[in-house]
């Protein structure tokens, strides 16, 4: 009697446990699809992020090569263009693109502006089986151009070393206008010995190599600027790069052209605006 008392006492509870067991299984399978719905809406929601970036970032690029157009003076077809063609080589696809100048909205729609809309839908993949709708996201941006003091002392190599260049004791004082230099060069305006300057600013496409500190209004100088433009196409091939040594710097000739300046900077833009202005020229 006591060994048939242990052969149920092991048989119920074998039962018990294949119970258990079996619980185990039913819960899962029912919390499967929660947890990998819940990893999936992670993963798709993190794509929407990295696309809406990636978006943001194309709009900035296309309003930045709007506005090179549009201190180059191209019409807004032009500048339409541009931005498009900007859009399109950093990947919008099947989005649409939308340009205004001056923008419409926002506290700069009275200034020299470009603003470009974009807009993209994107299709689900995990939350498809919730909606079959598209997420739709979009991005703005404006690029606003502003216009430098006059240029005094203007340096149009565009690749010269030195291109403007103050030595010896030379003391030059500029009042209500600028030294720019065109050139890429990393000391394309540059001083040594004891030579002084003092001017609005100091502005260049490349950079400034300055032995004393100048004078200036702005904080510091400006460079990896825009070119500023030339009067006629012939101009910059002819015009010397700006020396000043000791006493001769008033006889340098001065002009007074506009030095325009994005505010934002984009090598693939800077390289576009430079082949299309090369090729207007050469027109």
């Amino acid at each position: 009697m006591a060994s048939f008392g242990r052969i149920f006492k092991h048989f119920f509870s074998r039962c018990l446990r294949s119970g258990e067991s079996g619980n185990v299984a039913t819960i899962f399978a029912l919390a499967l699809p929660v947890v990998v719905g819940g990893a999936g809406l992670g993963v798709e929601t993190s794509y929407w992020y990295y696309s809406s970036l990636k978006l943001q970032a194309t709009a900035d690029a296309a309003a930045y090569a709007g506005a090179l157009e549009k201190v180059a003076g191209s019409n807004t077809a032009a500048i339409t263009a541009a931005a498009t063609q900007s859009a399109t080589d950093n990947g919008l696809g099947t989005g649409t693109i939308t340009v205004h100048t001056p923008p419409t909205s926002g506290p700069n729609t009275a200034k020299k502006a470009v603003e470009v809309i974009l807009n993209q839908k994107l299709d689900r993949m995990f939350t498809a089986i919730f909606t079959q709708s598209q997420v739709s996201e979009q991005a703005r941006a404006v690029a606003l151009i502003t216009d430098a003091s006059k240029a005094c002392v203007e340096a149009l190599d565009p690749s010269a070393s030195q291109a403007a260049l103050f030595s010896g004791n030379t003391n030059v004082s500029l009042v209500g206008c600028s030294i720019m230099a065109n050139s890429t060069a990393s000391d394309a305006i540059k001083t040594q010995g004891s030579a002084a300057l003092k001017a609005d600013c100091l502005i260049t496409v490349g950079g400034v190599a300055l032995n004393n500190p100048a004078t200036t209004v702005c904080k510091t100088p400006i460079t990896q600027a825009l070119p500023a433009a030339t009067r006629s196409p012939t101009c910059r091939r002819r015009w010397p790069p700006t020396r000043a040594r000791k006493s001769t710097a008033a006889k340098h000739r001065k002009r007074s052209w506009p030095a325009p300046i994005a505010t934002a900077w984009t090598s693939r833009a800077m390289s576009r605006f430079l082949k299309a202005s090369m090729s207007s020229r050469a027109a």
